[in-house]
Formats: structure tokens, sequence, C-alpha cells
């Protein structure tokens, strides 16, 4: 039963965090809750397996754990997402599969029917509970919501908000993007369907930060540079403002030396040639 109470212990921090209305702390997020239950259940599930002499199970453990050890290290060291969202869950994938097949096995087997239930009743019933209630960038599905009425995103449910900011894309964006005009985005990459124009990016997402220093050497490598830049003012404010990315970011000190800030429209600064 305590075993079985695991994944349950693990939300239990992420539900108070979501209850503050924090929903970017570690453990409000599926991925972040799976590392907490994985490092929680990993000895005592192969304990078990080994206790039930389960040698299929406990090779699956040894065969996993090390892809997993190796994939868990290397997303968290070149992910540009912060340790709190807890991506490196995507290279735990494996480890997890095992770790959750002996824990199941152990409830199954050790403990009856009915505890094996409850325990993998109370893990889905976690997992659904947190993909639903931290929408990234967005308004939780309990919160307010309105429906998107024109555009690329037409049909959509979102916060008022972000709903506002597509609108001003929509009517004002015009004015300094034209049918031809190349777009790129620091900082977010939904709004690329709203703006118009062509995207002009080595990636989906420029996530500000040294990283986006490869996007000069795209604009370098293919002989074409944005007409327009759009800036992310939320993302800038948690960088510390455009004075501090003025001298620590690569791509926004090239855009400063490059643009001018001709407008702000849903959120974002706009950066037109000097």
């Amino acid at each position: 039963i305590a075993l079985a109470l695991v994944p349950l212990a693990a939300a239990a921090p992420g539900v108070e965090l979501l209850l503050r209305g924090d929903h970017l702390g570690f453990g409000t997020s599926a991925q972040s809750w799976l590392i907490t239950t994985c490092a929680a259940l990993v000895v005592p599930s192969a304990i078990a397996a080994r206790r039930l002499g389960r040698r299929d199970l406990l090779r699956f453990l040894a065969l996993a754990a090390p892809f997993s050890a190796v994939g868990y290290l290397t997303v968290a060291y070149v992910t540009n997402s912060s340790w709190n969202r807890g991506m490196p869950a995507i290279a735990l994938a494996p480890l997890a599969v095992g770790i959750l097949l002996c824990w199941g096995t152990s409830l199954a087997e050790e403990g009856s029917g009915r505890v094996f239930g409850a325990g993998a009743a109370a893990a889905l019933l976690v997992v659904f509970a947190l993909l639903f209630s931290s929408v990234f960038g967005d308004n939780s599905f309990w919160q307010q919501q309105v429906r998107v009425k024109t555009g690329a995103y037409a049909g959509l449910l979102t916060s008022p908000e972000h709903r506002d900011a597509l609108d001003a894309f929509a009517k004002r964006g015009p004015r300094w993007v034209k049918p031809d005009s190349r777009v790129t985005f620091l900082g977010q990459e939904e709004a690329y369907l709203a703006s118009g124009g062509t995207p002009l990016t080595p990636a989906a997402w420029l996530f500000l930060g040294p990283a986006d220093s490869t996007a000069i050497a795209y604009f370098d490598r293919v002989g074409r540079t944005p007409d327009v830049v759009f800036v992310a003012d939320a993302d800038v404010a948690l960088k510390g403002g455009y004075g501090q990315l003025a001298t620590g970011d690569p791509l926004f000190q090239w855009v400063a030396t490059r643009y001018r800030n001709a407008d702000d429209i849903g959120g974002f600064s706009v950066f037109v040639r000097r």
C-alpha cells in the first residue's frame, strides 16, 4: 500500500505549488513528477523484482539505466529550458518504463489486485491532472477561457490576454510586415502564424540566451537577414530587461546595432531596419 501511494506523494509538492498559483515550479509538470516518482521508486522496485525472482525485469533495468543516465545528463546540459520544467524526463523514458513495470508487478504479486488497481489509477490520475493543470504559456483549463474568432488560430480556446495579443497582430502587424517580409521572433514561436510574412530562423523557437548566437551564423550562411524582428517583452523581463540583454545576448546585440525599436504589438517589441 505504501508503494502504491508513491505517485500521489510525488505529486503533493506540485499540487501545493499549483494552489499557490505557481505554474513553473518543479513538480507542477508531468515530466518533473515523473523524475520525482522514478527517483523514489527505483530502489524499492529493483529490490522487489529481485525478491520475486523476476530476472527479465532486472535485465530490463540493467539495459535501460545506462541509456537513460547518459541521455538525462545530455538533455540537462543542452536544453534551454529551466531545470524546474523537468525536460530531461524525455531521456528518462526507457528507465521509467522498467521502474513502473517492477512497481506494478510488486503491487500485483505482493499486494493484491485491488492494490495494483488503486496504484495504477492514482498514477494515471496524477499524470492527466498535471498535463491539464499547467498549460505551457497560457491559462489552465479551469481559468477564464475565450475563443479566438479570426486568423490562423480561429476556434482555439485561450486566455483573454493571449486572444488580445493575437488580435493586435492581425490588426497592426501588416503595418510592418508585408507579404514578402522576412520575420524572426525572439522568445516566442507561435506568433509566426499571426504576423504574416516569411519566417527566417534556424529553429522554430529562438530562446533568449547565449545559444541564439547560432542564428547569426545562420543568417550569414544563407545570405539573408530578417526585415522585421519581434522580441517578446515577457521573456526579456525574465532575462533582466533590455539593458541586460544588450550586454549579454549575442543575437539581441546583433539586432540592436542594425534595427530600431519602432512599435510594440501584443507584448512584442517590433524592430525594423535602421
